[in-house]
Parts: C-alpha cells; structure tokens; sequence
C-alpha cells in the first residue's frame, strides 16, 4: 500500500510501536466495534473526521483538530478513576492515534486497511468473532476499557 501512496506523493509516517492484544484499552476496542459498523452498514468506509488523528504522524488524513498528547491511545492499564495526569500519561502511547490502532488492529489479525486516504476498511472473519465477544460484552453491561476476548 505505502509504494502507491508514495506515487500519490505521500510520505510514510515514522514507525509507532505494535500493540500487542494483551495491552489493547477502550481505543483499540471501540475502534474495532466502529470498523465493524462501517463494514456492515457503510460499506467499509471510515469516516476520517471520527477518527482520532494525530495530525504530526498523518497529515493526509487530518480531521483539522489540532492533537495533544492527551488524545494519545490508552492502554488497558490506563486507571480511568484517576486525576493524576503524570500517572494517566505512563498508561497512554504518546502521539499514537486510531489509524496506529488500525494498524495494530491489522497486525492481530482483526482488520485490513484497504485505502488509507479513502478509509476503507475490511473485518477479517477473526475480527469478526472477537466484534460478536464485544457486543456480548457490551450488551451485559460491560465497557470497551474492560473488555478481553477469549479468542486470542
């Protein structure tokens, strides 16, 4: 995919470090069940200005909204009930947004990115099951911050 956005003129972004399943927070799960929705009801097209983008690492896909490192993506461990900013900061990946989710998405086996600059998106049969956990999880009252599949 990158050689085609480089012919289109696009850089590739410097590389974020892959979330592994096991970390995964409220982000990555929120935006598998939103991909999802998009798959079934949107023709697997995301819409750009949902996504949470850090401008700095995806400036082709910008939403106009200026990001600041507390948008950055929130691991499992992050503690939802504190105020301490300086703990909360330690739980999150700095300057990582939800196109570095999709990724981590895709690397688990969850998700394919299609086209990044038209934001197309395919669930895998195996994102597709985990999505069915979630939705269980959802609908009994759980929260995509403490959800953990057990298909891994």
């Amino acid at each position: 995919m990158w050689l085609w956005l480089r012919l289109w003129g696009f850089k590739k972004k410097k590389d974020m470090r892959i979330i592994s399943i096991d970390e995964f927070g409220k982000d990555h799960w929120s935006l598998l069940g939103y991909i999802e929705t998009c798959c079934v009801d949107g023709g697997g097209k995301v819409n750009h200005n949902r996504m949470r983008t850090n401008e700095n690492r995806n400036p082709s896909v910008g939403s106009g909204q200026s990001w600041k490192d507390e948008y950055s993506t929130r691991l499992k461990s992050f503690p939802w009930g504190s105020k301490d900013e300086k703990e909360k900061a330690k739980h999150r990946v700095a300057g990582h947004d939800d196109w570095d989710c999709l990724e981590d998405l895709e690397q688990a086996g969850f998700a394919n990115l299609i086209s990044y600059v038209n934001g197309f998106v395919h669930i895998t049969s195996m994102g597709l099951t985990i999505t069915a956990e979630l939705r269980a999880h959802k609908a009994n009252g759980g929260s995509f911050f403490n959800f953990t599949p057990k298909v891994k």
